[in-house]
């Protein structure tokens, strides 16, 4: 690493005073990392640390000059990360950046200091602390609505016949065919609504345990109801009311902090009989989280 003023000197310091706490972590000055190609790219501070199975890999560049860093600077770093297995790069300026520096690394994901700014820092989390918990979803039919072509004044019960041409032609019941419709159909589709839907938006602990009650309309085809009275119905559509009584079971979560480039949550869950460790690791500039799986009596 070139020769820097005292301030910088500080820097240095600071970066290794902050990491020096991380059991694990690695600081290195001037560190030299090969392209795929072989090439050789020294970094000005590299930190390294492996959290929670997940290699993480922090590059802080510095330029200790009294102008603005220019746009060429950022198309350089571009450049020389590019092919570097990096996963956050920070550039620390002294005097700042130039408006196209600016937005020529928001659109490469660097992240922007001054110097200034960094030594009087103390690189607090960018990330959320989040819970743990095993959730349970077991949907349940609460009513179903059938509409019938023609209409008929006279109830049918779950014992009226029913000739369905998607089975085969099968004579079933009324109270057949909702079941079937139901495991075939609703269920899968409440699942996936719950999956794709609900958790992903990362939904707080009351709404994990909350009573559930959604519609969900289904078209009919080919299917009539012999009504007991000898008339026959074109069954069009049902629409049900699917029920269920959540259950999350939450787990105490530790946290650990790897400066401002990732946070490992951690806790246990039971999942039968087995108690199971799981560990969620959040990486900045990634949308995605990695879930690790272990069981707790392995280290």
């Amino acid at each position: 690493m070139p020769k820097r003023s005292n301030d910088f000197q500080r820097l240095v310091k600071l970066i290794h005073e902050a990491f020096s706490s991380t059991d694990g972590t690695k600081v290195t000055e001037s560190a030299l990392l090969l392209e795929p190609d072989g090439t050789p790219r020294e970094i000005d501070i590299l930190v390294e640390r492996t959290v929670s199975d997940v290699a993480i890999r922090l590059a802080i560049e510095c330029r200790d000059r009294s102008r603005k860093s220019d746009v060429e600077w950022i198309d350089g770093l571009v450049g020389k990360f590019k092919n570097l297995k990096i996963d956050k790069v920070i550039a620390v300026c002294r005097s700042g950046f130039s408006a196209a520096a600016s937005s020529k690394a928001e659109a490469n994901k660097i992240e922007l200091r001054v110097l200034e700014e960094c030594l009087g820092s103390e690189w607090a989390s960018e990330f959320m602390h989040l819970g743990i918990a095993m959730f349970k979803f077991t949907p349940r039919i609460l009513s179903v609505e059938i509409t019938l072509d023609p209409t008929t004044q006279t109830p049918i019960s779950m014992e009226t016949t029913v000739e369905a041409t998607p089975l085969g032609a099968t004579t079933i019941s009324v109270g057949q065919l909702v079941l079937a419709c139901f495991q075939e159909n609703i269920a899968p589709r409440v699942k996936k609504y719950v999956e794709d839907e609900f958790l992903a938006k990362k939904p707080p602990l009351a709404d994990l345990t909350k009573s559930w009650a959604i519609t969900v309309p289904v078209d009919i085809n080919d299917t009539w109801v012999l009504h007991p009275t000898g008339s026959r119905h074109k069954l069009v559509s049902m629409k049900y009311e699917v029920g269920a009584e959540s259950l999350a079971e939450i787990s105490s979560v530790r946290h650990f902090q790897y400066g401002t480039t990732a946070i490992a949550s951690e806790g246990e869950i039971k999942v039968g009989q087995d108690i199971r460790k799981v560990r969620v690791v959040q990486v900045a500039g990634q949308k995605t989280l990695t879930i690790n799986f272990a069981d707790a009596s392995k280290k």
